[in-house]
């Protein structure tokens, strides 16, 4: 059986830089010291305050804006570090190779909002699916909240994907279905 790659060895690898910036209790957190000594291109600008803790990722190279609003804990780490990686090498694991063909064709800019929660089977997935968009194209901006923080928009179900105020999907999400979502109501 092969042995699983850790963080520090999926991390350490050649780069463009990439810049956390972190808002929030204890900035910079234990997870951003983590991961900055473990990539060597990856920076941490942390601003300490006592609301809740956000993270804004942006890379060498044009892409979507990334946000992660709450703390970040348990499987909800993976989509994170799968995201980093993409940014500083550019090689983003599509599920289909067609996205950033259809995603050229957006007019205008598409503000996504997915709710998670950290004990949710089908978040990380969900959240990798949704974190490659702004990866491969500049029109998506992307958002991943936790369900329990109050200003979240209210679900039935985690993982929830909003455009707007437009419920996108929920439940599993598959890269395609959601590209396709997003294209029905947008202008192209």
């Amino acid at each position: 059986m092969a042995e699983l790659p850790t963080i520090e060895g999926f991390l350490n690898v050649a780069g463009l830089p990439v810049v956390i910036e972190e808002s929030g209790p204890d900035s910079p957190s234990p997870l951003t010291r983590h991961l900055a000594a473990a990539a060597p291109w990856l920076e941490v600008h942390a601003t300490p305050s006592e609301d809740r803790r956000v993270l804004s990722l942006r890379g060498s190279k044009p892409h979507g804006n990334i946000r992660f609003v709450g703390e970040l804990e348990r499987r909800m780490i993976e989509p994170l570090v799968l995201t980093l990686r993409a940014l500083a090498t550019g090689q983003v694991d599509l599920d289909t190779p067609a996205t950033p063909a259809f995603l050229q064709d957006l007019r205008r800019d598409v503000h996504l909002r997915l709710v998670v929660s950290v004990s949710c089977p089908y978040c990380p997935a969900a959240a990798a699916v949704v974190l490659r968009l702004p990866c491969v194209s500049n029109r998506v901006h992307v958002e991943v909240i936790r369900a329990d923080l109050p200003d979240a928009p209210r679900v039935h179900a985690v993982p929830t994907l909003f455009d707007g105020g437009r419920i996108v999907g929920s439940g599993p999400l598959q890269e395609m279905k959601v590209v396709e979502g997003l294209l029905a109501d947008v202008p192209r």
